[in-house]
C-alpha cells in the first residue's frame, strides 16, 4: 500500500534530501549506522544478519545490497556526473524507496541522469565528500562508507563478475542491444522531436544530427566502456583479489562431452596459471 513507503529525494536548488513520502527517519538512522568505520560485523547488521553473516529476524534489514550494488556499477558505468551528487559535495538526482512493512531495506533509484555517457574515460569512483552531513546522504557516500568492509567488496566483486564478464548487462553486446531497443522504440518520433529543436546556437539541429550522437554512444562510448570501468573498479579494489574461474567451451549449461571441459583462473583480466583447489556442491546450493 502507498502508505507502507518511506520516498526519500533531493530538493532542487538547494540539493538536500527530503521525504516525499512517509518519513526521513530510517534514512537519518541509516547514515548514523555508516557515518564511521564500517566493519564486516556492522556491514553484515545492516542487512539484518549476524556476525558471520547469517540472517537474523530480530534484527532490522537496513539495505538491499544488491541493489545498492547495481545502481553504483550503473552510476560507473555511464560517467554520471549529476547524479547522484551535484559538484560532488551535494546529493542530486535519486530516489531511494524502502516499504516499512517489508523486509526489503532501502533501494535506489536513477532519476534525472542525463549528464552521462559524454566521455569514454569519465572517472565517477570517488571518493566524494557529498553526504558527510546527513542532509545530503545518498547511495554514492553510502557506497563509499561500506568500501571499508571486505565482505562489501567481496559482494561488489561478486556483481562485477556477473555483470562485466560474458553476457552481463554491462558487456558491450549487452548494452548495445538494449541501447538499440530503445533507439527503435522513438526513431519515427524524433522526425516529429526535431521540430520543436529550432535554431540552437546559431545551427538547424535535424535528426541525422541525432543519428550521429547514436553512433557515438554505440561505435566510441561503448566500444571500451566496458573494460575502462571495469579497469577504474579495480584500481580501487572493487573486483576482488580471489581466483575466479572460467569455462570452455562454454559458461554455464550442459556440457555434451565433458572430455572437452576445462576450467582457467582469472585474476581481472590475466590468466593464471597456479594450481588450485575445485569445490562444488551436488545439491544446488
Amino acid at each position: 500500500e502507498p502508505e507502507d513507503y518511506d520516498v526519500i529525494k533531493v530538493e532542487a536548488g538547494p540539493y538536500t534530501i527530503f521525504a516525499t513520502e512517509g518519513t526521513i527517519d530510517a534514512f537519518d538512522e541509516l547514515h548514523g549506522l555508516v557515518a564511521g568505520e564500517v566493519s564486516d560485523a556492522e556491514f553484515y547488521a545492516l542487512q539484518g544478519m549476524t556476525p558471520d553473516g547469517e540472517e537474523d529476524e530480530s534484527l532490522t534489514k537496513h539495505i538491499d545490497v544488491t541493489n545498492l550494488i547495481d545502481y553504483m556499477m550503473t552510476i560507473f558505468y555511464v560517467g554520471s556526473f549529476d547524479a547522484p551528487l551535484a559538484g560532488n559535495d551535494r546529493a542530486n538526482n535519486f530516489y531511494a524507496i524502502r516499504n516499512r512493512e517489508a523486509r526489503e531495506g532501502w533501494r535506489f533509484f536513477c532519476h534525472d541522469t542525463e549528464h552521462s555517457m559524454l566521455s569514454t574515460r569519465e572517472n565517477r569512483m570517488g571518493p566524494y565528500p557529498a553526504g558527510r552531513s546527513k542532509q545530503h546522504f545518498n547511495p554514492q557516500f553510502l557506497h563509499q562508507q561500506l568500501m571499508q568492509s571486505d565482505a562489501y567488496r567481496l559482494s561488489f566483486a561478486d556483481r562485477v563478475r556477473r555483470e562485466f564478464f560474458h553476457d552481463g548487462v554491462f558487456t558491450v553486446e549487452a548494452a548495445r542491444e538494449r541501447w538499440n531497443a530503445r533507439k527503435a522504440e522513438i526513431d519515427l518520433a524524433i522526425i516529429a522531436e526535431t521540430a520543436r529543436w529550432g535554431d540552437q546556437r546559431g545551427r538547424l539541429y535535424t535528426k541525422v544530427d541525432w543519428l550521429e550522437e547514436n553512433r557515438w554512444v554505440l561505435e566510441d562510448f561503448m566500444s571500451g566502456r566496458t573494460e575502462t570501468v571495469f579497469n577504474q573498479m579495480d584500481f580501487v579494489g572493487l573486483t576482488g583479489d580471489l581466483l575466479t574461474p572460467e569455462f570452455s567451451p562454454q559458461h554455464g549449461g550442459v556440457v555434451e562431452d565433458p572430455d572437452t571441459f576445462k576450467m582457467k583462473f582469472k585474476v581481472g583480466t590475466l590468466f593464471n596459471t597456479q594450481d588450485g583447489d575445485i569445490y562444488y556442491t551436488l545439491d544446488g546450493t
